[in-house]
């Protein structure tokens, strides 16, 4: 099984073996330039990505190959709750899009605009 079959069958225990094998990096590009946590937020997969947080230690901030981190995904796909569990891990909510648009400039979803503002209350 490869590492985006785990993530889309939300298999935390085989993402976690893949993830030891010799040579394998959890900040990698698996798939159109993204890592596992881009893709697991691409896909929903709210386990799959508090492992890789968690466990893994995967950068929450960290960029993919379109300049998207995984918040931007999560803000993109309009799922408040991925926004929240995000910043709870403590992603960085000052970042800016590639077209220069801030996160709260980027969404009409209030419940994410709300997220954003006033993230200090999200916990």
């Amino acid at each position: 099984m490869s590492i985006v079959n785990a993530i889309r069958s939300d298999s935390v225990l085989e993402l976690e073996h893949l993830l030891r094998q010799p040579g394998r990096y959890v900040n990698a590009p698996i798939k159109n330039g993204r890592p596992p946590l881009h893709f697991a937020i691409q896909e929903n997969k709210k386990r799959i990505a508090a492992a890789l947080l968690n466990k893994h230690h995967a950068d929450i901030d960290m960029t993919d190959d379109d300049d998207y981190t995984p918040l931007m995904i999560a803000i993109d796909t309009n799922n408040p709750d991925l926004v929240k569990f995000l910043i709870e891990m403590g992603a960085d909510t000052s970042g800016k899009y590639p077209d220069g648009k801030t996160y709260q400039e980027s969404t009409e979803n209030v419940k994410i605009i709300e997220l954003l503002r006033d993230k200090k209350n999200v916990k």
